[in-house]
């Protein structure tokens, strides 16, 4: 057996266990959070595999442009978990992303946040909102972004299909305007002097990637062609490809992952796992740490990409999550000491980073400065209680210790 079929055979066995014990409801035991980082598993000591992890670490923040004081589309009224300190703002003024600006540079350090910003269509009110608000503020110049193709809201607009469904890539519409909408963002912000590459590609991350049916293999590999021959520039593509069902069936996981440049997970937030962890944020960061983290570190170890480089890994990590205000059913899950804790969690996440090929660097997502609508947010927050949970509103304790990770690093 091969050191990579070995690997998967182990990840396969040990999930199943997990997600045994996931099923068995809120009653089984959780697991307790994890007490070190990417410390080698039996399996890498085992079999002499070793991960190969990033040397620095920068913070990609999921940033949002779909706000604005109006019923629709400007999203506030769909609700929100916590108060804004600003408000109900709108994404199309300028002056607000200079002030989400300022506190998001971190200067000249060693390591810096790189906004990753929400669109799915130049045509889309978002798309229209980050290219006549956040693109203009002057202080924008100074922070990297990267777009996050939201291929789910695309799709949904488009031909109303639910993410439960998936998206089927057989179907020529559905290929054809995926494949149009990344030609469409490499070639409007690809150009701009600060928009992310990665060994002199641009940055494309896709939501939700893995509600695409069948055919990744073939249609990653057109995107691409088609983005070169129309922009003269090939993507770099960080694929939503992880879930914990990763833990169930490896191969299945590796056959689409290999399609991208790189893998990563939203939020990794599954209602099973947040069940276990009987209402605690960092509980359940712990249970991503001992469980589903090590366990894609052995299997993108071994793992050669389509284009014969390596496959890295972006982590990522969310604060809190409270989505009762848009849909109910998701267990809550909230922090007490937010910043002693958000602190550790932020940094144990960061140690599963690996190099984003052909750089040495990597990132650890964090999910969110401002998706109001299913709580993860560190935005400041308005003083006082946040009205459906009777939780205390968490200030600027998110946002601190955002900077403290940055500040530990000079």
């Amino acid at each position: 057996m091969s050191v990579a079929r070995a690997l998967v055979t182990v990840v396969a066995l040990s999930g199943a266990v997990l997600l045994a014990r996931l099923g068995a409801g809120a009653g089984a035991a959780a697991a307790p959070p994890a007490k070190t980082g990417a410390a080698l598993s039996p399996s890498f000591a085992a079999l002499g595999a070793r991960p190969t992890l990033a040397s620095t670490v920068n913070a990609g923040v999921f940033y949002y442009t779909w706000y604005a004081p109006i019923v629709h589309p400007g999203h506030w009224w769909q609700g929100y978990a916590n108060n804004p300190k600003l408000g109900e703002y709108s994404s199309a003024d300028p002056a607000i992303a200079e002030l989400h600006n300022g506190i998001l540079d971190m200067g000249d350090g060693p390591t810096k946040n790189i906004l990753l910003i929400e669109w799915w269509g130049s045509d889309t009110p978002a798309g229209k909102w980050l290219e006549e608000g956040w693109l203009l503020a002057p202080s924008s110049q100074k922070l990297q972004f990267a777009v996050v193709y939201d291929v789910a809201v695309r799709m949904w607009e488009k031909f109303g299909t639910v993410p439960e469904r998936g998206f089927d890539l057989a179907n020529d519409t559905v290929r054809f305007t995926i494949i149009e909408d990344i030609v469409d963002a490499v070639d409007r912000f690809a150009k701009l002097p600060n928009y992310l590459h990665i060994g002199g590609e641009p940055v494309i991350y896709i939501y939700l990637a893995r509600e695409m049916r069948g055919l990744v293999r073939e249609v990653m590999p057109a995107v691409r062609r088609h983005t070169e021959a129309r922009t003269g520039k090939v993507p770099y593509i960080i694929g939503d490809e992880l879930q914990w069902s990763a833990l169930g069936n490896p191969p299945a996981f590796m056959e689409r992952a290999v399609a991208y440049d790189a893998v990563t997970c939203f939020s990794c937030y599954d209602k099973r796992v947040a069940a276990q962890a009987a209402g605690s944020a960092e509980r359940y960061a712990g249970m991503l740490a001992e469980h589903l983290y090590p366990a894609v570190l052995e299997m993108v170890t071994q793992a050669t990409t389509d284009r014969a480089r390596p496959l890295a890994f972006v982590p990522s990590v969310f604060p809190q999550f409270d989505d009762h205000a848009i849909r109910v059913g998701n267990p809550r899950l909230h922090l007490v000491e937010y910043e002693k804790q958000f602190s550790r969690m932020l940094e144990r996440a960061a140690t599963f980073a690996t190099p984003l090929w052909p750089e040495s660097w990597g990132m650890v997502a964090v999910y969110s400065f401002n998706e109001w609508h299913e709580g993860t947010t560190i935005e400041e927050t308005a003083a006082g209680t946040v009205t459906n949970t009777g939780h205390a509103q968490y200030g600027t304790s998110l946002l601190s210790s955002l900077q403290a990770y940055h500040a530990s690093r000079r």
